[in-house]
């Protein structure tokens, strides 16, 4: 057994493997190497973790590497996905192991944030904790209109629509950073919607023909020719978003409900309670996620989590595997990884895991 990096040369068996385990195995088209065009590129091998067992792929991890902003500080954030291992060879620890060498790389690369789309017992026990907080809100009932604005469909995702696409997202203290080209890409390719599957659209939202706004969605087929609409992405003005939101479902005759997830620290939550919506009890942050370097982290965001206390000193004890803080000599805060970044992130908003970069 050879647990190693990929190459070019192993993308087709890491597709057969993926395509075995996510999409024959729930009866679904073979659909990976399309649904995640930037994960399985030949530029995006060295972020491919394979064992092959004389030339056959049998366990794969993948990741995407991309730059973000996390309250306007810039991040790199790895995106975990498609880990997959073949039947036969299950139970042997090939997933962990490609995982620990996953972490060792892309610690040696600087990434900060790695955020797993999963939430299974495999990550807990490779370092992995759920830290951050959201909301469902969910709209049943159609309501009064509201004016000002406009909502318009995107029918095409066209060079000059994925350029407006990122010009809404500029504005944002928290995102991904992406290209016009990666947007549309992202978009064409609708990974996280194509695993249900549901139906993808876009909207922008305009006032006074300026469009200030724009949201993303899926459509779920359910009984009697209706629809339930599932939120992807917003970016943009807060209170467009929600009024477009409501609009649309005022619009679509055959929505039975909307589902709009949104982050704790999230200004579309008080802007969706200020028009009714109701609002689920409070959850986990979606998938699992892991710190790779806590004490770079904390430098990055020192100003922000001791509100300029230049006094704040973050220290780290390799004995007990423990990280405290102090002001001066008071411990303001102490805790293993998990409790630091579940400390950290009732603080700061960490990116939506679920949008167009999902992995």
């Amino acid at each position: 057994m050879n647990i190693r990096q990929a190459m070019k040369s192993d993308l087709p068996g890491i597709l057969e493997l993926v395509n075995t385990v996510f999409c024959r195995a729930n009866q679904k088209p073979e659909t990976m190497g399309s649904q995640f065009p930037l994960l399985f590129s030949e530029d995006n091998v060295k972020h491919l973790w394979v064992a092959d067992d004389e030339g056959q792929i049998v366990s794969h991890v993948g990741a995407f590497v991309t730059e973000a902003l996390v309250e306007g500080v810039p991040v790199t954030i790895a995106s975990i996905g498609s880990v997959a291992t073949a039947t036969s060879y299950r139970g042997r620890g090939l997933s962990s192991r490609l995982l620990q060498m996953a972490w060792k790389q892309l610690r040696e690369e600087q990434v900060d944030i790695v955020l797993v789309s999963g939430n299974r017992g495999l990550y807990f026990r490779n370092g992995c904790y759920q830290a951050g907080t959201m909301y469902f809100f969910i709209m049943k009932e159609r309501a009064e209109p509201m004016g000002g604005y406009a909502l318009k469909k995107a029918n095409q995702m066209t060079s000059c629509v994925s350029q407006t696409f990122i010009d809404l997202e500029k504005g944002e203290r928290t995102r991904f950073l992406r290209t016009p080209k990666e947007f549309r890409q992202l978009y064409e390719a609708a990974g996280y919607c194509r695993i249900f599957p549901w139906r993808q659209e876009a909207y922008f939202v305009q006032t006074q023909h300026q469009t200030v706004a724009y949201f993303i969605l899926g459509f779920e087929e359910i009984k009697g020719n209706r629809e339930k609409a599932h939120i992807i992405e917003f970016h943009g003005d807060r209170k467009a978003v929600a009024v477009g939101l409501l609009q649309l479902y005022n619009n679509y005759e055959t929505l039975s409900e909307m589902i709009v997830p949104v982050l704790k620290q999230d200004p579309l939550c008080r802007c969706l309670e200020t028009l009714g919506i109701t609002k689920s009890n409070s959850l986990p942050y979606p998938g699992t996620m892991k710190l790779l370097n806590p004490r770079r982290f904390w430098l990055k965001f020192k100003d922000i989590l001791c509100f300029n206390n230049a006094d704040s000193v973050f220290r780290y004890d390799p004995s007990t595997g423990m990280y405290s803080l102090y002001e001066g000599h008071a411990c303001r805060w102490q805790g293993m990884e998990e409790q630091f970044a579940q400390w950290v992130f009732s603080y700061i908003t960490p990116p939506w895991p679920n949008g167009l970069n999902y992995i």
